[in-house]
């Protein structure tokens, strides 16, 4: 009998084998293990130990054979596909971004051949999504030309209600997901510079996916001679390499222990922020969302990072921390939860990072503050349990409020999130936001379901904080005073206020 196919005989007997730092470990029905079962693994151990090494260890490959075949959504990109439609509470919109860099003027006809070869690198871009639950590489697909409109010689006013009238449509664009492509890349030139419209449907990028789209088209655009090494992998290839994963016994025994955790937890968790309502129709048919900003310069902002890690809390877990406070604020529960996203990609491939596709998840993240406690302390636990719950990841957070709505019967949602890209990359070159010379002038995000999601990023060493609210959810006024309630804190705390983390 070989080694793989005395792992499937375990296997078969509901027994797991997996490894704890090189060691082999096990798990076994009760009354399944007899002393001969235990002599032939104590007989195999070094075997097995090499088989699951080496198991464990394989790395992705490119699956060319199967590049156009059908593969499975990921919970995210099932829950957005399904939150998306409007007979769901607060959908009826999609997973969208929309960004307008300004930058000096552009050539369009060499901007139209840059933007069709990072097309061409990358499968997710040629992607189609099914509503019945599957996503897949078109073989065959016609480039689209570049839109663009010239204003140069227009008069102020004409130029702004140009601008205008594009970002009204490719702010709130809903794309099909199954109709190609799920995003548009459109140029405004004006006596002064060029602008840059760009509109993506999440489904099919992340926040990192972006920053490498973009940083792709600038480089082809300036540099066309200079040719980009091709991707060795895409992002099907990744999702069942990772699918495949899930069926050996460590992992498998790891999702049970992951399980276990939140399952033992889940009938005492609150549920979403008790938030002052405005009268609305949740299942309004014009959806639209507005952004709030501010930023804390770099001398604040290294301030506050020094003064975190003093504490001994990340400097995301600070604004994390804040941010929760704010929302606990304008709460009438004291405890609740609220979605974390996760930018999860997994250390698969040295290219990795370079791979268009969404990697993201959501970990609902409990926000239980103990009465009477100081912000320091209340960060630091909030810290601690984010820490846990990502340790016990592969039980998502959308299979947390699957089970969430099973057991209590009803619909359950957090519609409050905090998005943070501290630490994933900057999004800002040394000369320019995203593309060389470049001013990232507009931009805003909408997700179904969603009230509030408060995205932070680090900006040429700045602290960039948005959050993109959906609109006529709340009563007016209400989140213009959270929001400065919410950038005086991270001001006080950047001013070194000890009275702010003693409070």
């Amino acid at each position: 009998m070989t080694v793989a196919e005395l792992v499937h005989k375990y296997d078969a007997l509901g027994v797991q084998l997996w490894l704890d730092n090189r060691q082999l470990r096990f798990r076994a029905p009760a009354g399944v293990l007899n002393e001969q079962c235990l002599q032939e693994l104590r007989f195999h151990k070094e075997a097995l130990i090499r088989h699951l090494n080496e198991t464990e260890d394989s790395i992705v490959t490119a699956d060319l054979a199967n590049r156009y075949a059908p593969f499975p959504l990921t919970d995210i990109q099932a829950a957005y596909l399904i939150g998306r439609k409007n007979d769901y509470e607060l959908g009826g919109v999609g997973c969208h971004g929309y960004v307008e860099l300004t930058m000096p003027v552009l050539d369009r006809g060499r901007l139209e051949q840059a933007w069709h070869s990072v097309i061409a690198r990358h499968d997710m871009l040629r992607a189609m999504i099914s509503t019945k639950g599957y996503q897949q590489v078109l073989k065959e697909f016609s480039l689209l030309p570049v839109k663009a409109q010239d204003l140069r010689g227009e008069n102020p006013a004409q130029v702004q209600a140009a601008i205008q009238k594009v970002r009204t449509g490719l702010s709130t664009r809903q794309y099909q997901p199954d109709q190609w492509p799920l995003y548009e890349l459109f140029l405004t030139t004006t006596d002064q510079n060029s602008i840059m419209h760009f509109s993506i449907d999440m489904l099919i990028a992340d926040f990192v996916s972006i920053s490498v789209i973009l940083a792709e088209l600038d480089h082809l655009y300036h540099h066309p001679e200079k040719p980009l090494s091709k991707p060795e992998v895409a992002y099907r290839d990744i999702l069942l390499f990772q699918q495949a994963q899930q069926k050996q016994p460590a992992r498998r025994a790891q999702r049970a222990r992951d399980r276990q955790y939140w399952l033992e937890r889940i009938d005492q968790m609150p549920e979403a922020p008790d938030l002052p309502m405005a009268e609305c129709d949740k299942t309004q048919q014009k959806v639209s969302f507005e952004r709030y900003g501010f930023r804390l310069a770099q001398r604040q902002w290294n301030s506050l990072c020094q003064q975190s890690k003093g504490q001994k809390i990340t400097p995301s877990g600070v604004v994390l921390a804040a941010f929760a406070g704010v929302i606990g604020k304008w709460s009438r529960n004291a405890s609740f939860c609220i979605n974390i996203t996760i930018l999860n990609r997994p250390e698969l491939h040295p290219q990795i990072d370079r791979i268009v596709g969404d990697f993201t998840t959501v970990n609902v993240l409990e926000v239980s503050p103990k009465p009477g406690s100081s912000f320091f302390e209340q960060a630091q636990a909030l810290q601690q349990r984010l820490w846990q719950d990502l340790e016990h990841g592969s039980f998502s957070g959308i299979e947390v409020l699957r089970e969430l709505r099973r057991r209590r019967n009803k619909s359950v949602i957090i519609p409050v999130v905090y998005t943070s890209t501290i630490g994933a990359g900057s999004a800002g070159r040394q000369d320019g936001e995203f593309l060389r010379g470049a001013s990232l002038t507009y931009g805003i995000s909408q997700t179904p379901q969603v009230w509030i999601d408060c995205q932070v990023a680090e900006r040429f060493g700045e602290l960039h904080v948005n959050w993109d609210v959906r609109s006529g959810i709340f009563p007016a006024g209400m989140i213009e005073a959270a929001f400065a309630a919410f950038a005086q804190l991270l001001q006080e705390m950047a001013g070194s206020s000890e009275r702010v983390w003693e409070n």
